[in-house]
């Protein structure tokens, strides 16, 4: 039974759970795997850059939009990577920047397949997650929209930009604030789920109390609609985990939170 960790980022001293969740679709894929003669499938140590860029170029389900970067031995972190740390990173497997949700489904069952982690990245502001040549490491930099819906008084944003001030902006032009990160490098996401502290603490408490929507997509490769009034029980579980534990169960395309007006609206 191939197992896929789940792992994500997350703002500094935020306590982060691993995941791990049996794929049951994944049994045949993973003999098949196995029992391939070519020596470059006889583990990740025994594989080579063109073999993992050749691996991934050959999946039918990546987007052409897809971006792919494979780096070669001896390539330097810099070229590939720009985090706010270097602290525990290496070269990783492999950089994918999806362009949609499909593209994150698709690389979540290579890694499966492949017996990589994945790691998906908002603003590379954690310093304390390790980055590894078993690591495929997802930039979600591209899901990076903001919508208001000013009847509901919500905000829906994208989870992989550190998107601070465009959040404050497009907010404010409409006369509505809300919590935010007092850093525009933390990624949005990661910000949330930590907790989420900020100069309204005062008035509004954490930003993590004020989360009503949560779109993830878990280890299985499902996407799931998260709330606390969520038809499924699992699904509303799943949200208070998020909103309790943190990270660590998924990759977050987007999440919807509660927004007010200013003074000024």
């Amino acid at each position: 039974m191939r197992v896929l960790s789940i792992v994500s980022e997350a703002p500094i001293g935020t306590h982060l759970t691993f995941t791990r969740i049996k794929l049951d679709g994944e049994i045949a894929a993973e003999a098949e795997y196995k029992s391939t003669p070519d020596s470059r499938y006889d583990g990740m140590r025994t594989r080579t850059s063109r073999d993992i860029m050749l691996d991934i170029a050959g999946l039918p389900q990546l987007s052409k939009e897809c971006a792919t970067r494979v780096p070669p031995p001896g390539a330097k972190i810099e070229d590939f990577l720009s985090r706010w740390s270097n602290t525990k990173v290496s070269l990783p497997a492999a950089v994918i920047v999806p362009a949609n949700e499909e593209d994150i489904r698709a690389v979540i069952k290579y890694a499966a397949c492949q017996g990589l982690r994945v790691l998906p990245v908002a603003g590379a502001h954690g310093t304390f997650l390790p980055i590894d040549d078993r690591c495929v490491y997802l930039d979600l930099s591209r899901f990076n929209t903001i919508e208001l819906d000013e009847d509901a008084g919500a905000a829906t944003f994208g989870g992989g930009g550190a998107i601070t001030e465009a959040m404050i902006r497009t907010l404010g032009e409409r006369g509505f604030y809300t919590s935010v990160p007092t850093s525009s490098a933390v990624g949005m996401a990661g910000y949330y789920l930590g907790g989420g502290s900020s100069p309204y603490n005062g008035l509004k408490g954490l930003a993590i109390d004020h989360i009503l929507h949560i779109r993830i997509i878990t280890a299985d490769g499902e996407s799931r609609d998260l709330s606390p009034s969520s038809p499924r029980k699992e699904d509303a579980v799943l949200f208070n985990v998020l909103c309790g534990a943190g990270l660590g169960f998924g990759v977050i395309p987007s999440i919807t939170l509660r927004v007010w007006r200013t003074c000024f609206g």
